[in-house]
């Protein structure tokens, strides 16, 4: 399987992985109403109402690699038996990428880079195998402004442009188009031969965030729109092509953070993702998350969302953040593909302030 294996590595070296930050990964993606910083303009334009000064990040880097400790056991202990082995294999969803996502905030405002990449591998059903293949790559640019509207409230919008190569196929692993891939040929070629489609546009996004604090407790709530306008479509010559679509969304979170002693703390947080998709039940489509501070510099984390649980720990040494964890994240962008498990790593350095 020289050609997918070609695939994979050039997944790692050439995609950058979503502009969900590891912090909201490792908390469920209960986060909409906790992303400062870089990510703010990236979940709700609202939250840029709570900024002030100058701001810039220039390196924050998240990779995500698939969890092998997960199925160690199984691989030590594995037969000859080919079944066995497809079994194992069907079993082990392959998601990979890292992003990078540099920009600054001036008061209410800020412009954030877009680079953003999702693989996903998987083999499935034994009679007849097949390989289901979703791909994203996402290029652009985000900016967008939040103000105060009211006490404690603030309102904000964002435009997002996109510039996007996806693949969302299923292949029978004996096709002819794997059997074309297995042929070799540069990357370029292997892509187009599995239905790559080019495309691109513009989306807005619109957001509430309510902010109080009262003592030692901070309580956030926020609802946000996100895609509301959208012109992402197929370029020139891919039009009778599948692209993986960038779907209107309307989530709704909250937030409360004690300060229990000193640098001693404790976050809270939950969101309703998708409140427009009757699809999912409610519960799949809630998340929660929490973060527990030691110090200033170390905390560890925990999120639950779908049957997915995820932790992990933050280490910040001012100039330099770092987390590490395990997530669990419904793989791929179509409903009841199961999850997957990776090991995530961010690391962000030379992040400043100015404040006047």
């Amino acid at each position: 399987m020289k050609a997918l294996i070609l695939i994979i590595i050039s997944f790692n070296l050439f995609a950058f992985k979503s502009t969900t930050p590891a912090k909201a990964r490792l908390m469920g993606d209960a986060f909409s109403s906790l992303a400062t910083g870089p990510f703010a303009v990236l979940y709700n334009p609202a939250l840029l109402g709570r900024h002030s000064g100058f701001s810039f990040y220039p390196i924050n880097t998240t990779l995500v690699i698939p969890n092998a400790l997960a199925k160690a056991d199984d691989f030590n202990n594995l037969s000859s038996d080919p079944q066995e082995i497809f079994d194992l294999v069907s079993d082990f969803p392959l998601r990979v990428g890292y992003n990078f996502s540099p920009g600054f905030q001036l008061g209410g405002f800020a412009l954030t880079a877009i680079v953003d990449n999702d693989a996903t591998i998987k083999i499935q059903n034994q009679v007849n195998p097949v390989l289901d293949l979703n791909y994203r790559d996402d290029r652009g640019f985000i900016m967008g402004y939040g103000y105060k509207i009211a006490q404690n409230l603030n309102f904000g919008a964002s435009l997002k442009y996109i510039k996007r190569e996806s693949i969302d196929q299923n292949f029978a692993l004996t096709s002819t188009t794997i059997l074309d891939v297995l042929d070799g040929g540069d990357l370029n070629q292997i892509l187009n031969s599995l239905g790559r489609v080019k495309s691109q546009g513009f989306s807005m996004d619109f957001g509430l965030d309510y902010i109080n604090q009262t003592g030692s407790t901070t309580f956030m709530s926020g609802l946000v729109v996100k895609d509301l306008y959208n012109t992402i479509e197929p370029d020139e010559g891919y039009e009778d092509l599948n692209p993986i679509e960038q779907k209107m969304s309307v989530n709704l979170s909250s937030a409360v953070r004690l300060n229990l002693a000193g640098a001693f703390g404790l976050t809270l947080s939950t969101e309703l993702k998708n409140l427009e998709d009757t699809r999912r039940s409610f519960l799949n489509r809630l998340h929660f998350g929490g973060e527990l501070s030691f110090t200033p510099a170390l905390s560890l984390l925990a999120g639950y969302n779908d049957h997915a649980l995820s932790y992990g720990g933050r280490l910040n040494l001012s100039l330099v953040d770092f987390y590490v964890g395990i997530v669990e994240e419904q793989q791929g962008k179509r409903i009841d593909q199961g999850n997957s498990s990776g090991i995530v790593l961010y690391l962000s350095l030379l992040d400043f302030k100015f404040e006047p």
